[in-house]
């Protein structure tokens, strides 16, 4: 596809941990065996590549973190796409996002895009459940993930504070959850409201817009839009995965990038 031939100006992708190249480098990292201990091993990745001085842990942590959420975003599927279509791809993917994290990153995005620029948009729609619910002032919104209102786990779950310290905001949060999954038709009403968000901001911006469902559900039926995937968990499937559940290896990235290019680039 030479300069002369691209028929957009840039590409958009909105999305969760699978569009940010989450586990593609874990090959580099000590052995672990859950979330916590991946945690660790990223922690001394840094320690020993990035030969950091600082001696608070929080410090060490947070640089460790970042330089290595860097190099998972350069072997992400978009960062493929943009040198496969040789289109700038900007990617508002962040790791445990709920669709409504993605609209609002999506809504912020295009306030200053200009009418004149030609945007794809690919939004690779989080899973069905998660949301952002509101802490307090000071930390703002908070993930909150459909294994918390698991009815072993409800309650027990501190969302990474200190229990002891902030249980009170802690049990409203899973008080506010709790309610909202178990009333009937909340989640997929609430999902639906948000997909028709999206997908008006792109309409107001004549932005195309593509989706990528995360699994099977008659929402997607019921949606009148332009689909690339409508189970990406089943496609998924067909990769191997890493220990937290995310694709890795090259052959993921080539084929979700092909789809892509052969659906809305050609």
């Amino acid at each position: 596809m030479s300069m002369l031939d691209l028929p957009y100006d840039e590409i958009v992708v909105t999305g969760c941990s699978f569009s940010c190249g989450r586990e593609m480098n874990d090959n580099l990292l000590p052995k672990f065996s859950s979330e916590d201990e991946r945690r660790i091993a990223v922690w001394k990745w840094g320690m020993k590549n990035l030969k950091l001085q600082s001696k608070k842990i929080e410090d060490l942590e947070n640089i460790s973190n970042s330089h290595w959420s860097k190099l998972e975003r350069q072997n992400s599927w978009p960062s493929l796409l943009q040198d496969k279509t040789n289109i700038p791809v900007q990617n508002l993917s962040t790791p445990g996002a709920s669709i409504g994290h993605s609209l609002v990153a999506y809504a912020e995005f295009i306030k200053n895009v200009s009418k004149h620029k030609k945007i794809l948009t690919i939004h690779q729609l989080p899973g069905m459940g998660r949301m952002h619910i509101r802490f307090d002032e000071a930390h703002g919104r908070i993930r909150v993930l459909p294994r918390h209102a698991d009815r072993n786990n409800l309650g027990n779950s501190t969302f990474g504070f200190a229990k002891k310290h902030f249980k009170e905001k802690i049990d409203r949060v899973h008080g506010i959850y709790k309610h909202r999954v178990m009333s009937k038709g909340y989640i997929e009403k609430h999902y639906l409201k948000v997909l028709n968000k999206l997908d008006s901001l792109s309409r107001k911006k004549h932005i195309k817009n593509f989706y990528i469902f995360p699994e099977a559900t008659s929402i997607s039926d019921h949606f009148k839009c332009k689909i690339l995937l409508k189970d990406f968990k089943d496609f998924r499937s067909n990769y191997p995965e890493g220990v937290l559940g995310h694709p890795i290896g090259k052959p993921f990235n080539t084929d979700l990038c092909d789809i892509i290019i052969s659906t809305c680039l050609l």
